[in-house]
């Protein structure tokens, strides 16, 4: 028979499930941090502050980085240009009081764009718009995970199973402060991390989006005589907070 591996020993900190999840090994890893920068446009501070989450694998394990390229035509920026510029010579010349070299000049605007679309539509012909694909700008990495069968098999796993979600609920929330409640604190971040994550990927510290909880895993409303579920599923949101650059790829 084939040599099953066994699962990577780990330590895990915080709340886990199930209670057994380090004799599984394979897991994600959740630290809660304060949204602090040393300067506006520095990366978020990864501090954790306590109460860290463990939960097995997700159902999927996708990252999707996207970047915002744009279509442009060389051809219509030089006519936009040169429309521009035509346009505001027209102004110019009314504004002087010529209204008829004003109107003729309109004219000829117009009498070379239906020339031009005339030519087009004659001889199947038309300028190269001489399209360029332009990079815009880098976009934030969304993920989400979700866990469709958290089934507690003690009292004791029902209680953790709550307080992780509780956790994640509390940590999404603002907190208010100072006079009337005018001050308003940022939500905690999050880092989430596989362990281990050596063929996977790594995270920056994320914000919390949405997080859905399903009290109805067993597919109907079921209960424990604790009047804890039977089972639930779990789906967080996330989005990072700081951009990906080349220079990080020696984090991955």
């Amino acid at each position: 028979m084939a040599n099953i591996p066994s699962p990577p020993s780990t330590n895990i900190s915080g709340m886990a499930f199930p209670e057994d999840l380090a004799n599984v090994g394979y897991h994600m890893h959740f630290d809660f941090m304060k949204y602090e920068r040393s300067s506006p446009i520095s990366a978020a501070q990864s501090m954790p502050m306590g109460g860290a989450v463990a939960l097995p694998m997700p159902d999927f394990i996708n990252d999707n980085p996207t970047a915002d390229w744009k279509g442009s035509s060389i051809t219509q920026d030089i006519k936009a240009l040169v429309g521009d510029t035509a346009s505001e010579a027209v102004k110019k010349v009314a504004s002087s009081g010529r209204t008829g070299l004003a109107g003729g000049l309109s004219a000829a605007e117009i009498a070379l764009d239906l020339g031009t679309k005339a030519i087009s539509s004659t001889y199947g012909i038309d300028v190269n718009p001489f399209l360029i694909m332009l990079y815009n700008q880098p976009q934030y990495k969304h993920f989400k995970f979700s866990w469709s069968n958290l089934t507690p098999r003690s009292s004791s796993e029902s209680n953790v199973l709550k307080q992780i979600v509780n956790t994640f609920r509390k940590n999404m929330m603002p907190e208010f402060s100072g006079p009337y409640g005018a001050v308003m604190e940022y939500p905690l971040l999050v880092k989430p991390a596989f362990k281990p994550d050596d063929y996977l990927f790594k995270f920056k510290a994320c914000a919390i989006e949405a997080i859905n909880i399903d009290y109805t895993g067993a597919g109907m409303p079921a209960f424990f005589v604790s009047n804890a579920p039977v089972a639930m599923k779990l789906e967080i949101n996330l989005v990072e907070v700081d951009l990906w650059a080349r220079s990080d790829m020696g984090l991955m």
